[in-house]
């Protein structure tokens, strides 16, 4: 079901992941940006949206070993958001690593 921008924030703050001013939901690690959340159907963008139809997670890869402890966590944040909104996961990787 849809939800609204306001109801995302809500959702997201638990986990530590922001709305920034560039119109996107970020999450910081040690100062870094980790990975981000955009709109799935308009990506990178919410802008007071009252229809959020789903997230797209993603992160841009730097360091192979980096990766790999960014995308557990990332998993870990979805996996209980995912519980929350009992929603569908969809994993597009270029990577085999779907577990």
């Amino acid at each position: 079901n849809p939800i609204t921008l306001k109801k995302s924030i809500s959702l997201f703050r638990p986990h530590s992941i922001i709305l920034t001013k560039k119109g996107i939901f970020e999450k910081y690690i040690n100062d870094t940006v980790s990975y981000f959340v955009a709109n799935l159907y308009e990506p990178g963008y919410f802008n007071n949206d009252q229809n959020v139809q789903g997230f797209t997670f993603y992160f841009v890869s730097e360091y192979q070993i980096d990766d790999k402890r960014r995308y557990d966590k990332m998993k870990k944040d979805v996996a209980a958001i995912n519980q929350i909104l009992e929603g569908n996961l969809t994993y597009d990787s270029n990577t085999k690593n779907n577990d």
